[in-house]
């Protein structure tokens, strides 16, 4: 409960004012309902204590666990893949605290294979058939997450590299690859359709969702549009704010547009 040196901030319930309304030290000094901590460095937590904001406090965290474990990223400003995110207490791992998370794995340079969706063109998906779409849009706390602890693993604050699709910052490309242009509520996102993939979801779960047949296409042209279409948003992340897809993402396209017609082919379709 000794005062301690500041490591860029302060263990929760602790602060760098000595009294209210003080000058900011480098020193970090226990407040009314502080708890013993002490900084760990490189190491882990000791027993009978869990990381907290960098700091070792007392006590075991309650969480989920994500029954697809965690993933290290190749990069700690990547943005994660559908239903993971970037955990706080370490900016280099992608986990989940969804009930049913997908199987996830680092793309390397290969192509993903059979049964895998590509997402960020970093990862490959797998095992996502009881993903819920709220469970699966988890992008504001990954790129939150990203931008507030990118110090402690980059030594400056930066925002992630994938930023934004043009339907929001809590998707991923391969998040409508599973579920079509549905948000996470299940309302369609106007401005267009996404051809080869379920159009809007009558379940909240990705591989039970389904277009009305009148408006599905289930032609290879169909699936290769839905793969054109996200291959087009990745390829525009990819290619930098000016938004233009690069050869990357139009490869990708492809790949996708497969992925699409095999994993999420809508009801009425042989």
């Amino acid at each position: 409960m000794s005062p301690q040196p500041k490591k860029g901030n302060c263990a929760p319930g602790w602060s760098d004012v000595v009294k209210p309304g003080g000058p900011r030290t480098d020193t970090c000094y226990p407040g009314r309902n502080a708890k013993p901590t002490y900084y760990p460095g490189g190491r882990e937590c000791a027993d009978g204590y869990f990381r907290s904001a960098g700091w070792c406090l007392p006590g075991e965290k309650k969480t989920v666990t994500a029954t697809a474990g965690s993933v290290q990223k190749a990069n700690p400003l990547d943005r994660c893949p559908a239903g993971y995110f970037t955990l706080t207490a370490n900016g280099n791992m992608c986990t989940s605290l969804a009930a049913n998370p997908p199987t996830i794995r680092l793309k390397g340079d290969a192509a993903c294979g059979e049964g895998e969706i590509d997402d960020w063109g970093l990862y490959c998906i797998s095992n996502y058939g009881n993903l819920t779409r709220k469970d699966a849009a988890k992008g504001f706390p990954d790129y939150n997450a990203i931008y507030q602890t990118s110090y402690t693993t980059t030594g400056k604050q930066q925002r992630p590299r994938q930023e934004a699709l043009p339907e929001g910052l809590e998707y991923t490309p391969a998040y409508f690859v599973i579920f079509g242009r549905v948000d996470r509520d299940g309302a369609p996102i106007p401005g267009g359709s996404v051809s080869g993939s379920a159009t809007a979801s009558s379940s909240d779960h990705g591989a039970a969702g389904q277009a009305p047949a009148s408006t599905v296409d289930c032609s290879a042209a169909g699936a290769s549009q839905a793969g054109a279409s996200a291959g087009a948003r990745l390829g525009g992340l990819m290619g930098g704010r000016s938004g233009k897809a690069s050869r990357a993402g139009a490869a990708l396209g492809g790949a996708l547009g497969g992925v699409a017609q095999r994993e999420v082919q809508p009801a009425g379709c042989p």
